[in-house]
């Protein structure tokens, strides 16, 4: 394991903000902040097999407000409300010199860890993300920090991409709306190389990635005695075509935690592979197939679901979901692992 160091990387990325901080407000002092106020909301439905459950619930409801202070600085700051008590999700300020120059990062954000992960909630095709990404990734999914990134970060459109796409952080490692000071800190990473970005194949991209997360971190999923897991690694690798006609896109994730007591190492990992196809612009079919392994003494849990996403404009999309599980189900990440079926609204302001 790469063991972080403590103070260094955090006072030279500061450092570089206040720099480029004070030119940029020499530059356009002038000019007047903007306020844009965005969010989604998305209202669920589900079925579980075996027990006979139902349920309808609020899978997420964030709003939040974004805009520029000036030519070259951004904020933004998102809140979900669709718990009992508000939490903060997002809040950061991003300075750049604008078109392919780095985006300078700093407050509250998503790690870099995981394609899936670090992909919005609000434009996810399938309705829930992956068993291994909510187990590896999204445990962890927010802290505080500083990064530098590029302005492109791979997406599951069809947008343009870039050769060569970055993000890189130093991070607390104490978690979302936490700033415990710490000995050491959470590095994460990740590239992600297209090969095809000046020469598609069928109107369509393939892409490379690699990601790590490596720090101390007590994540929020736990152990089979009750008490969080300690994190000590994290790798992902993850490979995808996309075209406006087809999808074919995977990962492989690895990592290991201590138990609550610090004296065992579980080894975690698991993959998944999600294919689909537009039937028309608006309507496409998905497939994917899944495997996690919570730990290499405990059998593997696979899921294999079944979608058809229908964006009925370009703010508001249905999304309906049968999932099959075999296996473990001694999994933590929320929410519940079971076969059935789930119906999803996501409107986008």
């Amino acid at each position: 394991m790469i063991r972080t160091l403590k103070t260094l990387p955090m006072l030279v990325g500061m450092g570089a903000l206040l720099v480029a901080s004070s030119a940029a407000f020499a530059e356009d002092e002038e000019k007047k902040p903007t306020i844009n106020p965005y969010g989604f909301i998305q209202a669920q439905a589900e079925g579980t097999n075996g027990n006979d459950t139902s349920r309808f619930f609020i899978r997420r409801a964030r709003f939040g407000l974004k805009g520029d202070i000036n030519d070259k600085f951004t904020y933004n700051i998102l809140n979900e409300f669709a718990v009992s008590t508000g939490q903060l999700r997002d809040a950061y300020i991003t300075y750049t010199k604008g078109g392919n120059s780095p985006l300078y990062r700093f407050g509250q954000f998503k790690t870099a860890y995981s394609f899936e992960q670090l992909h919005p909630d609000e434009t996810l095709p399938l309705i829930e993300r992956s068993i291994v990404v909510d187990e590896l990734g999204s445990n962890h999914d927010r802290d505080m920090g500083f990064a530098i990134m590029s302005p492109y970060q791979g997406s599951f459109s069809k947008a343009d991409p870039t050769v060569f796409a970055y993000n890189l952080s130093v991070m607390n490692g104490a978690g979302r709306n936490t700033s415990t000071a710490k000995a050491t800190k959470l590095w994460t990473g990740r590239i992600l190389i297209t090969p095809t970005a000046n020469h598609p194949i069928a109107d369509g991209h393939i892409s490379f990635g690699f990601s790590m997360r490596q720090g101390s971190v007590t994540n929020a999923n736990v152990s089979l005695g009750g008490s969080p897991l300690k994190e000590r690694e994290r790798y992902g690798f993850e490979a995808g075509y996309v075209s406006p006609k087809w999808r074919l896109q995977g990962e492989y994730l690895w990592g290991n935690d201590l138990d609550a007591a610090g004296t065992t190492t579980l080894e975690r990992k698991g993959y998944y592979i999600t294919a689909g196809h537009h039937l028309r612009e608006a309507v496409e079919i998905l497939l994917r197939y899944e495997g996690f392994t919570p730990d290499s003494t405990l059998p593997t849990v696979h899921r294999t679901t079944l979608g058809l996403a229908y964006e009925v404009s370009k703010n508001v999309g249905w999304y309906l979901g049968y999932e099959s599980v075999s296996g473990s189900t001694t999994l933590t990440a929320a929410p519940s692992v079971g076969s059935g079926i789930r119906f999803r609204t996501t409107v986008r302001f």
